[in-house]
């Protein structure tokens, strides 16, 4: 039994064409790729695109007491509204 186990997790399931056609994100590596060049823009972008903000950050990552990172410093959101209401 333990055979069919260590097979099965080499087994790849590639998505259906529809499937990639429908799909958010288009291109994994081109993402990675951004996200490695520069992690903080990248979040940034991320942020103003996908959650609306009721007050603005004034700093993306505070990384001055690590390992007590701040991200999006200052910002005000409402997180019911941006999981649920604006779906």
């Amino acid at each position: 039994m333990t055979d069919r186990i260590e097979s099965s997790r080499e087994e790849v399931y590639y998505p259906s064409s529809d499937v990639l056609a429908n799909a958010y994100i288009k291109d994994w590596d081109e993402l990675a790729r951004r996200a490695d060049d520069d992690f903080i823009a990248f979040w940034e972008g991320c942020a103003k695109e996908l959650i609306d903000w009721h007050k603005p950050w004034t700093k993306v990552l505070d990384d001055s007491n690590q390992p007590f990172f701040k991200w999006f410093v200052d910002a005000k959101t409402n997180i019911v509204y941006n999981a649920i209401d604006r779906h």
